[in-house]
């Protein structure tokens, strides 16, 4: 429908051949739509190019064209209407290539047509690009929150910086999981060091950049989720962020129980972890509470110095029975642990 009042269009049937020197290329022909005006111009032109001047005279038209971008040119046109319904002209185009004619011949055609039609879609098809791209990036920041991505959030490659995705972002960011997943992606200086400056606050120190962007301590966030952590369901998070608390429940619910005791305790998992943490942290204590475990048999009091026949126990009793070591190992050292 014409966007001014009852205003149709012409449409007409372009023929041009364009000649650069002595080099000519093959005619083109493409159908336009004119605005319904005696100073029309019955050429298409494309997005980046302008008609400055536009004047007829009986049945003479002058146009000059500035057309700018990757290729920058000036033009000027000239037509002449033979008929009402058709004409010939030629159109000269100066550019840093150099000089280029271009011969054309518009014939009408039956029918009216929309002038601001492809105007139109045009502007449609920006609008529904842009209604894509923002659903996109709203996608995209939606995972970038459940996966904690902090670069999408801070440093110079952010783009989700609406207040809905950040708000999204530091309520993951204080939650058990959220700090604990930050916590463990902290680096040390000397490593991030070889990172571009900019990028070393959101991919080395996410914690860190994620307090500053949240606006929030991390000592206090830490203090105020151990105070609220359960040791059966978030059992990484007391042992690794909470060492009081951790302390203080494996002496309760670990320490002085039998390994198949502590399997079955709903804080086996918990148990398990500590013992582990506690092997890595202090590795004198583990040693001592494990020598006897790990002494050999031969020199066992009472034991045999005869060489002893090679094992038949199969691969998988193999492993069973290093497990079965493992955890044994890790319940004498709770044991150990709150002895003294």
């Amino acid at each position: 429908m014409p966007c001014h009042g009852d205003e149709s269009g012409e449409r007409w049937r372009v023929t041009s051949s364009l000649s650069m020197g002595s080099m000519v290329m093959p005619s083109q022909t493409a159908e336009v739509c004119t605005a319904r005006r005696a100073d029309a111009a019955p050429v298409k032109t494309e997005s980046n190019c302008q008609i400055t001047e536009n004047k007829r005279v009986g049945n003479k038209q002058t146009m000059k064209m500035h057309c700018t971008g990757a290729h920058p040119a000036d033009g000027t046109l000239e037509i002449v209407y033979d008929r009402s319904d058709h004409y010939h002209g030629q159109m000269l185009m100066t550019s840093q290539e150099g000089q280029m004619t271009m011969n054309m011949e518009g014939e009408k055609l039956a029918g009216t047509c929309d002038p601001n039609a492809k105007r139109q879609q045009a502007e449609a098809m920006a609008a529904q690009a842009k209604a894509q791209s923002v659903q996109n990036t709203k996608e995209a920041c939606a995972a970038s929150v459940k996966g904690l991505e902090t670069s999408a959030f801070v440093g110079p490659i952010a783009a989700c910086k609406d207040s809905e995705s950040v708000r999204a972002y530091c309520e993951h960011a204080r939650t058990v999981e959220g700090f604990s997943t930050l916590s463990s992606r902290e680096q040390s200086d000397a490593a991030v060091q070889n990172m571009p400056v900019e990028m070393r606050e959101s991919m080395g120190h996410p914690l860190a950049a994620s307090a500053k962007l949240c606006s929030f301590d991390v000592s206090q966030l830490r203090s105020k989720l151990c105070a609220g952590a359960d040791g059966r369901s978030q059992a990484a998070f007391v042992v690794e962020q909470c060492p009081a608390q951790a302390r203080t429940l494996a002496q309760r619910e670990c320490s002085g129980r039998e390994q198949s005791s502590i399997s079955s305790s709903p804080y086996g998992e918990f148990c398990g972890r500590y013992a582990a943490q506690q092997a890595r942290t202090n590795p004198t204590a583990s040693a001592t509470s494990t020598t006897a475990a790990s002494t050999p048999a031969a020199n066992q009091p009472g034991a045999s110095n005869a060489p002893q026949p090679p094992s038949s126990t199969s691969p998988v009793d193999q492993a069973k029975n290093a497990a079965s070591s493992a955890v044994s190992k890790g319940t004498g050292l709770l044991k150990g642990l709150f002895s003294h």
